[in-house]
């Protein structure tokens, strides 16, 4: 009986530092919406026939791109009116080299300044 045990705990234990090693990727998260948005999502995502936590999913990745494709077109903003260094450019819009334009904008700006 006791060994029977043992070995259930050593199972137990050897599944659960697997776990932890091997990082999930995804996440569990509570939320709780209003009772017109879950009608709205209901609609929306029988009309694309397609289930609701798809739908939510989708939405949030959406969203996501689009905040940070505003983040990015900020940064370059900001980089060419010297608010942003390179780091910080090469960070938001993923770019591993400054274009020649980019480079331009900025060295324009730079000289209307001096």
């Amino acid at each position: 009986m006791i060994s029977s045990n043992i070995k259930w705990y050593q199972r137990l234990n050897s599944n659960l530092i697997s776990k932890m090693k091997n990082k999930n990727k995804t996440m569990q998260i509570g939320l709780r919406l209003d009772k017109d948005m879950i009608h709205k999502i209901e609609e929306l995502s029988s009309y694309e026939h397609i289930d609701k936590m798809s739908w939510i999913r989708r939405a949030l990745s959406l969203a996501i791109i689009d905040v940070e494709s505003r983040i990015a077109d900020e940064v370059l903003k900001n980089y060419i009116n010297l608010r942003a260094d390179d780091k910080t450019l090469f960070k938001w819009t993923g770019l591993n080299t400054i274009p020649k334009d980019i480079r331009g904008a900025r060295e324009r700006k730079l000289k209307g300044i001096a």
